[in-house]
């Protein structure tokens, strides 16, 4: 039992370098993203200025893309926008 959690504890220690120099998702566009224009920016719009979303979702009113960037040094960028009829409704970005 003590080498089982010994084994664990090495594991962790070992995994946790590796865990603060990953990087998730692509950086986030700021230019992009100031050009996204509700009812006027289209699904394919977004899709070729932002690229793939880590996750689309259904919404009520269409699908919603989540884009997040998380760099190696902990900063995180989220964009989430949400579709109608093929169009920009919403969007958020932090």
């Amino acid at each position: 039992m003590r080498s089982l959690l010994l084994s664990a504890v090495l594991g962790v220690t070992l995994l946790a370098p590796a865990c603060a120099n990953l990087n998730v998702g692509a950086p986030i566009d700021l230019e992009e993203v100031r050009s996204i224009v509700p009812g006027h920016t289209t699904q394919d719009d977004v899709l070729k200025r932002m690229g793939k979303p880590l996750h689309t979702v259904p919404g009520p009113d269409g699908e919603i893309f989540v884009y997040r960037h998380l760099s190696k040094s902990g900063v995180a960028q989220d964009l989430i926008v949400s579709f109608s009829g093929g169009r920009v409704s919403t969007f958020s970005y932090r």
